[in-house]
C-alpha cells in the first residue's frame, strides 16, 4: 500500500498483518473498507465512521514500545460530537521531540503551568480540589521507559531494572562456578601432566614456552564450550519461549557487538581460568618431579579446597533462593 496516505487523506488507515488476516481473510486488503463504531458524547448511540485501508505493514516485533494494530488520523470534523474530554484516553500517550541541548526540566515547568492555564474546568470540582492544580507533567526517555517507567497507563506492561540486575546477578554466579569447575578439573588434570612438563624442560623448555602454551589450551576448550553451549541454547530455546510465554531471541549474530563481547568474555574466562593451571605447571622442577609420583604433589590442594568451598556456597544459596520463590510463587498463584 501506501505508507504516506495518513499525510494526505484523513479517512485513509494501515492495519497490521493480523488485523489484515483477521478482517480480509486471505483477501487483498488495500482499499477495503472498516467501520469503526466510535461513542458519542450523548452517549445515546454510537457513530459510525468509515476507514479506506491505504496500507498493510509487518505485526510489530513483541519488545516493541507501542504495540500498535492500526494508525489513522483522528480528524476534528469527520468526529464532531464524540467524546473528547480534555486528558482523557485519547491523551495516554502524548511524544514530542526535544530540540538538541534544550534541558526537560525547564520545559516540565513550564508544561505544567500550561496545563493548569489552558485545560478547561470539568464542572465536577470543589472549591477544595482543582484536578488542573492536582496533576504535574513530566518526561521520560523512550528507550528508559521498558525499564524504569513507574508510570500508570503504559501502553503494554513494562519490565523491571531490578529484576534484570537480580538475573544477571544470577547469571554471574552461576558463571563463577563454572569457572571454578573448570579451574579444578585443569588443575587435576596437570597433576597427571607433571612428567610430561619436567620431560619438556628437561629438554630445554621455557616456562616462556609453557604459560602460553597451557593459557591457549584453556581459551580452546572455553570456546568449544561456547560453540556447544550456543548450538545448545538455540534448540532449547523455542521451547522454553513457549514455557513463558515470551519470545526471547539469542541475537548474537544481528548485534555484532553483543557477538564480539560474548566471544571476549569467554576468551577472558579462558585465561582467568586457565592461568593458575598454566603456572602451577610451569613451575614442576624435573628433579623432584622425577623423583616422586605426581600425586605426592600436594601444592594446589589448598587451592582446589577453598575453590570447591566457594563453589558449594554459592550452589547452596542459589538452591535456598530457587525455594524461597518457588514457595512464595506458589502461595501467590494458590491463595483465595
Amino acid at each position: 500500500g501506501n505508507p504516506q496516505a495518513l499525510a494526505d487523506d484523513v479517512s485513509s488507515i494501515l492495519i497490521s498483518e493480523s488485523q489484515a488476516r483477521k478482517y480480509f481473510g486471505n483477501k487483498h486488503a488495500v482499499d477495503q473498507i472498516l467501520t469503526a463504531n466510535v461513542l458519542r458524547s450523548d452517549r445515546q448511540e454510537d457513530a459510525k465512521t468509515a476507514f479506506r485501508v491505504a496500507g498493510v505493514f509487518r505485526d510489530l516485533p513483541a519488545n516493541t514500545h507501542m504495540p500498535f494494530n492500526m494508525f489513522a488520523r483522528l480528524d476534528a470534523a469527520r468526529f464532531a460530537g464524540i467524546d473528547e474530554e480534555f486528558g482523557s484516553a485519547w491523551m495516554n500517550a502524548a511524544y514530542v521531540r526535544l530540540r538538541e541541548g534544550v534541558d526537560p526540566g525547564n520545559i516540565e515547568a513550564r508544561m505544567s503551568e500550561f496545563y493548569q492555564n489552558v485545560a478547561p474546568p470539568r464542572g465536577d470540582e470543589s472549591e477544595t480540589f482543582d484536578y488542573r492544580t492536582s496533576r504535574t507533567l513530566s518526561f521520560i526517555n523512550v528507550a528508559n521507559v521498558h525499564l524504569h517507567s513507574d508510570k500508570t497507563l503504559q501502553l503494554k506492561p513494562v519490565g523491571s531494572f531490578s529484576t534484570v540486575l537480580s538475573f544477571t546477578v544470577v547469571a554471574l554466579l552461576i558463571l563463577v562456578i563454572a569457572t571454578i569447575n573448570f579451574v579444578n578439573l585443569a588443575t587435576a588434570r596437570a597433576l597427571r601432566r607433571a612428567k610430561e612438563v619436567s620431560m619438556r624442560k628437561v629438554l630445554g623448555a621455557t616456562r616462556r614456552q609453557l604459560v602460553p602454551q597451557f593459557l591457549g589450551e584453556a581459551v580452546r576448550t572455553t570456546l568449544l564450550a561456547l560453540i556447544v553451549a550456543g548450538v545448545i541454547a538455540a534448540l532449547v530455546l523455542p521451547y522454553f519461549n513457549q514455557y513463558l510465554g515470551k519470545e526471547m531471541a539469542l541475537g548474537l549474530l544481528d548485534n555484532p557487538l553483543q557477538g564480539i563481547s560474548v566471544v571476549l568474555m569467554v576468551i577472558a574466562i579462558g585465561i582467568l581460568g586457565g592461568a593458575y593451571p598454566a603456572f602451577f605447571l610451569s613451575s614442576f622442577r624435573p628433579a623432584r618431579v622425577m623423583g616422586a609420583s605426581a600425586g605426592s604433589n600436594k601444592g594446589s590442594l589448598g587451592v582446589r579446597k577453598a575453590l570447591v568451598v566457594i563453589q558449594f556456597a554459592i550452589s547452596i544459596a542459589l538452591i535456598v533462593a530457587t525455594i524461597i520463590i518457588q514457595a512464595q510463587t506458589h502461595l501467590l498463584r494458590g491463595i483465595d
